[in-house]
Formats: C-alpha cells, sequence, structure tokens
C-alpha cells in the first residue's frame, strides 16, 4: 500500500499529498534527529528530498530500508585480526 505525505500550501486551505515510493538512504539532520531521503512515487529520483523521521508515516518502507541496509554492513564486515596476527604474515 503507498505511503502518503501530506504537505499545507501556503495558504493553509488546500493539502497536497505525495506518495513515498521507497526509502534510498538516512542521515542524522543539523538537529540531531534522524532523517530519511525518499523517492516520492511519479517523480524522478532527482526530486527524492529528505524528511524528518517525526514526520513520517511509512513505517514498512523504513523498516525494509532498515532491514536491507543492515544487512549489507554485515557483509561488508572483515575480521580484524591483532598485531600479533598480523605481524606472522610474510610476503613471498
Amino acid at each position: 500500500m503507498p505511503k502518503t505525505k501530506k504537505k499545507r500550501l501556503h495558504d493553509d486551505t488546500e493539502e497536497e499529498v505525495f506518495t513515498v515510493e521507497k526509502v534510498l538512504n538516512k542521515r542524522i539532520g543539523s538537529n540531531g534527529r534522524g532523517e530519511y531521503l525518499l523517492k516520492w512515487m511519479n517523480y524522478p529520483e532527482s526530486e527524492s528530498t529528505w524528511e524528518p523521521e517525526d514526520n513520517l508515516d511509512c513505517p514498512d518502507l523504513i523498516e525494509a530500508y532498515e532491514t536491507k541496509h543492515s544487512k549489507r554492513q554485515g557483509e561488508g564486515k572483515t575480521k580484524v585480526t591483532s598485531p600479533v596476527t598480523a605481524s606472522k604474515k610474510v610476503s613471498v
């Protein structure tokens, strides 16, 4: 089910509704709170925007992003060896 975000227009009489297609990235904003980069349905990726986590109503899309992102981080981890082990390696 598509998730939407309502945006009040300048005159406060109408609201424009945007639908989140997917979450592209995450960062910590200048206020120290989480923000997500959102790809909007029917808009090019160049129109994606950073939105505060507190303003979003798309928990399933956020969860999907977090799950995918945490799996990628786990795959990219390398084993750290102790200095003793590392010093025993010899190039031939």
